[in-house]
């Protein structure tokens, strides 16, 4: 009879441990998945401002043509 108690304690204990791994392993998942949700963000956040200066870069470099040309005419017609 007292092995027989030993015995349920430890398959009670042994439950217990593998529900609380069970909880565990959903836990470190599901931070898992919301470290990666937060890296994707920051990535598309980055891509995004990427492109925006890039677009920006584009508009400064067309001012700045259109300023040589301008600098251009303006030279040649004083010369």
């Amino acid at each position: 009879m007292l092995d027989q108690q030993k015995q349920l304690d430890k398959d009670e204990e042994a439950l217990k441990i593998k529900e609380w791994e069970k909880k565990f392993e959903r836990e470190q998942k599901l931070i898992e998945e919301r470290e990666q949700q937060k890296e994707i963000k920051l990535r598309q956040i980055e891509l995004e401002q990427l492109k925006l200066r890039g677009l920006d870069d584009q508009q400064i470099q067309n001012e700045n043509s259109s300023r040589l040309e301008n600098f251009d005419v303006e030279k040649s017609f004083k010369n």
